[in-house]
């Protein structure tokens, strides 16, 4: 927050050279391109990062990877990609705290990268409209007008296609965009066995929308689905403004977010309505995050065996594979008493 970014690298050595060289502000991905998830978590802090992965063609393409989900999550991305393909930790070492915050402060976005790199390449004209397409896409995803505009004109300059054309060309490409993550994932939701988890816990809400609040407490929010987040982020923020909400603002927030399963199931909900004790909603509620909690974990559980049979990273991933099956474990009692 105080440095208005965050610096993002890829690995664990990559992280401890700058954050022991005092830069701070630093995060890593661990070899993953971003999750939705790691998205919502940066952004509670920023809304610029600066990516700054290995200067050579595989840190290039990891970057360019990570573009999409940022750029629909509306941050401001930045890269910095060093001379010799430096990767991180060499250029602690040969360039010093001072130089090197300063070229992070001043890393150019990862669009202009991204439209250098596509026409410095040797290409025929009949290839011209894919490569035009291809930038046109990331540009769909821009949340800002202005800023949309902006790379128009550079893309047309580097083209040579008028920026009318090119402008049409975005408004097709972003009627054709498929549905977001966030509505595709609702909408698939219907079939899964977590359906009735989704249910309870909106159930709940519905009757005491207050506990919204309580969904994004630290112990909780990295668990939650990032569709359903998205639901409950705007039932608390309706509150916010509002103190309450009326069963029109229920059904405006699930079309808004592709819950379309959730007017039959909010009429359910008025028809079989019985009293409902307050401490016992209360428990539920603590129920259904701890539940969600414990299916993050075993998915992770899950991966991390299987790592350690391949023989990935072993030394890592076996104290991962301990501390998740400890905290498994820990919850497994918690379950059994909050039902």
């Amino acid at each position: 927050r105080d440095m208005g970014y965050a610096v993002v690298v890829e690995g664990y050595m990559d992280f401890i050279s700058l954050y022991q060289a005092g830069i701070k502000n630093v995060v890593a991905t661990l070899g993953t391109a971003f999750t939705d998830r790691q998205v919502g978590l940066i952004k509670r802090y920023t809304d610029r990062i600066v990516l700054f992965y290995d200067s050579d063609e595989a840190g290039i393409n990891a970057a360019k990877r990570s573009f999409v989900p940022l750029l629909e999550n509306d941050l401001k991305v930045d890269a910095m990609f060093l001379e010799d393909e430096m990767d991180p930790d060499e250029a602690v070492r040969k360039l010093g705290h001072d130089e090197l915050e300063r070229r992070l402060k001043k890393a150019k976005p990862l669009m202009e990268k991204m439209i250098s790199d596509e026409f410095s390449k040797e290409y025929r004209i009949s290839e011209m409209a894919g490569i035009t397409n291809k930038i046109l896409g990331y540009i769909a995803l821009i949340h800002s007008n202005s800023l949309r505009t902006m790379w128009l004109k550079e893309l047309s300059i580097r083209s040579g296609i008028e920026i009318r054309k090119l402008n049409e060309s975005l408004v097709r490409t972003k009627k054709q965009e498929q549905p977001s993550n966030i509505i595709r994932l609702a909408n698939q939701v219907k079939n899964s066995p977590q359906h009735k988890l989704y249910e309870q816990l909106l159930r709940v809400l519905f009757l005491i929308p207050q506990l919204s609040e309580r969904v994004f407490d630290e112990e909780w929010d990295e668990y939650i689905p990032e569709d359903l987040r998205n639901f409950i982020s705007k039932v608390k923020n309706l509150m916010g403004q509002r103190g309450e909400l009326t069963v029109s603002d229920w059904l405006y927030i699930s079309k808004e977010t592709g819950f379309d399963w959730f007017e039959n199931f909010l009429t359910k909900e008025f028809i079989n309505k019985k009293n409902n004790d307050g401490m016992n909603l209360e428990r539920e509620f603590t129920g259904c995050m701890v539940k969600f909690k414990m299916q993050y974990l075993e998915r992770k559980r899950i991966e991390s065996s299987k790592k350690i049979k391949e023989g990935e990273n072993a030394e890592n991933t076996l104290r991962e594979y301990e501390a998740i099956v400890k905290e498994i474990n820990r919850l497994k009692p918690m379950l059994g008493v909050l039902e």
